[in-house]
């Protein structure tokens, strides 16, 4: 329903804003329509809308039986003024408001928007500090050795986690996946990557403020699916100019619903040959006494404008829908896949992450963090051989200049 009220998906309860800085909110409305957003503290302002859309806040009561539940207790908390800002929905529904920055606090927090006796509500956000987590499956790796020990003491309800991965060809104005923030629990911590848990909670403990980490890592992703397409269509590279051409060309083919059709026919004729092929085979078999063979059947064409790693892919479709949202940092891990015969183009391509994060969010100076590539596969190989055997070294050397 495109008039009907509501937040960018990113924004929802359990988030955590981003402290020190503007805090702006966004979403979508009725084309042309007036929307109030209202930011608060005020437990009866908050709680009073949130109960007129029947929202409740979940709570573990432990089934009934005894549960421990950690608190944090803030000494002298800094007072968020209850602010209300208004703005108009544009031509395609989309609205945008920006709050002045506000100090990190543990005090729960309201987000309200009105408009046309339609409202929206996001409850239990706190304020603190938010840290994008990108790469590949170095970072978005869960299934980690010490999950058994960690998960049981992981009782952090201030340091938050929201995870997805997703692809396009085309920029998106919002997150496709239907995501959800959760707040660190020995249940939910079981659900969190390795390495954004361990930073969040080490940023959590020694900063002592809300914390909020953004995972959007996809395992076995190349880093140009984490470049914006104009950073990549600026590499002067033979190898990158042909990928993006033939990107296009593919993507272009799904934007046809002619060529689409005539793939599937090719498809389906593919399909109709090999049952042909394989019910000859099955008499055969029977004839001969022999083990019937399985029908293996051509895999089915998949849509190339949501590939799983090409050129600004990623970045198009969890980065761009959040650019609006206020963050500390980036923090990356990804290489291992550009490793395997790909390293040529990484050094055109991982100097345009950094820039393309920064672009994206409108700050020049953001964090950004790499993780390098562990030192490993070389060991007794002679350093000349290892350089060509493998990409390791070259990666780690890239990333480090």
């Amino acid at each position: 329903n495109k008039s009907k009220l509501r937040f960018a998906k990113i924004i929802s309860d359990n988030m955590v804003l981003q402290q020190q800085k503007p805090i702006t909110i966004w979403g979508w409305a009725k084309p042309g329509a007036t929307v109030n957003v209202t930011l608060t503290q005020d437990a009866t302002l908050g709680q009073a809308a949130a109960n007129k859309l029947g929202k409740t806040h979940d709570v573990d009561e432990g089934n009934g039986e005894y549960s421990v539940t950690m608190h944090y207790v803030e000494k002298n908390p800094p007072k968020l003024k209850t602010q209300t800002l208004k703005t108009k929905a544009g031509n395609d529904g989309r609205w945008s408001v920006k709050f002045p920055p506000a100090k990190a606090s543990f005090q729960p927090t309201w987000i309200i928007a009105e408009s046309d006796k339609q409202m929206a509500v996001v409850q239990n956000v706190l304020i603190g500090e938010i840290w994008i987590c990108a790469g590949q499956s170095n970072m978005g790796w869960g299934n980690f050795n010490r999950k058994d020990r960690e998960a049981a003491s992981a009782d952090f309800p201030g340091l938050r986690y929201i995870a997805w991965e997703d692809s396009w060809y085309k920029p998106l104005a919002d997150v496709r996946k239907n995501i959800s923030w959760r707040e660190c629990s020995p249940q939910t911590a079981q659900r969190f990557s390795a390495v954004p848990y361990l930073y969040g909670t080490f940023l959590h403990r020694y900063l002592k403020v809300p914390v909020g980490i953004i995972n959007v890592a996809r395992g076995g992703t190349l880093g140009q699916t984490w470049c914006l397409r104009e950073e990549l269509d600026t590499i002067d590279n033979k190898l990158m100019k042909t990928v993006l051409t033939e990107h296009d060309a593919e993507t272009a083919v799904w934007d046809d619903s002619k060529q689409v059709a005539a793939l599937m026919a090719e498809w389906e004729k593919a399909c109709d040959i090999a049952r042909a092929g394989h019910a000859k085979k099955v008499a055969e078999a029977k004839a001969d006494g022999k083990k019937e063979p399985r029908l293996r059947l051509p895999k089915k064409p998949g849509d190339a404008r949501a590939g799983w790693s090409p050129p600004a892919g990623l970045f198009n479709a969890t980065v761009m829908p959040i650019r609006q949202l206020a963050l500390r940092g980036v923090l990356y891990y990804q290489g291992e896949n550009n490793n395997f015969m790909r390293w040529t183009r990484y050094e055109s391509t991982f100097p345009k992450v950094p820039v393309s994060f920064r672009k994206a969010f409108g700050d020049k100076s953001l964090p950004f963090g790499c993780i390098s590539q562990p030192g490993w596969g070389t060991f007794g190989i002679d350093p000349e051989v290892a350089t060509i055997a493998e990409g390791y070294a070259i990666i780690r050397d890239i990333q480090r200049r």
